[in-house]
């Protein structure tokens, strides 16, 4: 290979080792919204992943939630040739449904992450649009939208990344899940290391961190988003503004223990 065809595969290695975000089950029976998978799946040893059912379920078995979910199944694995086949094979039975698309854009861009290189480029480009696409589908659908908020985010202009696309994501899963919102936008600040950006941030997440003011038991406030804010502070590079907002979250309920 040459030195100018090799230059790709090199810079693809390291800006597209993309995160495996959570992928959303099949949704429910009769069209109901997607369910988030929980975190942390059990993985299945390589060559023993979930097997839909074979075409001799009959002529009318057209459900694709068995190969959404060996497509996950396989990521989980980190088998992402498998993952991509069984997305394909959901695609094809059900190209309109969000679920669907989702998957299959989780499909190609892990399998983008974990072979870098010249044909790469291809899968991110086909991921990108299945995830978009779920979102025509399913405006509210926080997953599509968070794992188009991280390709944003992490990708480079090149192959489609964009910070203010990122924000825009943000904004609009603050929008439909506040919660969800303040920890989107905290990955787009800490990523842009704005610190008026990130402040601002911290100031909409205070009020959500605190012990209810009615007097109750201690600890009322959010636990786990209070943990993120505070493991975000304690890496930030810049001494006096980490100092600053370790201090904010510590003093918004009762002392919480260092998350780094």
């Amino acid at each position: 290979m040459s030195r100018l065809a090799a230059r790709p595969a090199l810079w693809l290695g390291g800006i597209l080792a993309l995160v495996l975000f959570r992928v959303p089950a099949a949704a429910a029976q009769g069209g109901g919204r997607e369910l988030a998978v929980p975190q942390g799946p059990v993985r299945p040893p390589r060559g023993e992943l979930p097997i839909p059912p074979r075409a001799a379920a009959g002529p009318g078995h057209r459900d694709p939630e068995p190969w959404i979910r060996r497509a996950i199944a396989a990521m989980a694995a980190r088998d992402y040739d498998a993952g991509v086949a069984a997305a394909d094979s959901a695609r094809a039975l059900a190209p309109d449904r969000a679920a669907v698309q989702l998957v299959v854009g989780q499909a190609y861009l892990s399998h983008a992450r974990d072979r870098p290189g010249l044909g790469a480029i291809g899968r991110v480009k086909q991921g990108r649009a299945a995830v978009e696409r779920a979102i025509v589908l399913d405006p509210d659908n926080l997953d599509a939208r968070a794992t188009l908020l991280q390709f944003l985010l992490q990708a480079p202009r090149i192959v489609g990344g964009s910070r203010d696309g990122a924000r825009a994501q943000a904004r609009e899963i603050e929008r439909r899940d506040p919660r969800r919102g303040l920890l989107a936008r905290l990955d787009v600040a800490v990523a842009g290391g704005r610190q008026e950006e990130i402040r601002a941030v911290y100031r909409d997440a205070i009020p959500r961190l605190a012990p209810p003011a009615d007097g109750g038991p201690a600890g009322q406030g959010d636990v786990a988003l209070a943990r993120a804010f505070l493991g975000a502070a304690e890496r930030l590079k810049d001494r006096k503004l980490r100092e600053e907002l370790v201090e904010q979250v510590r003093a918004a309920g009762r002392p919480f223990r260092s998350a780094a």
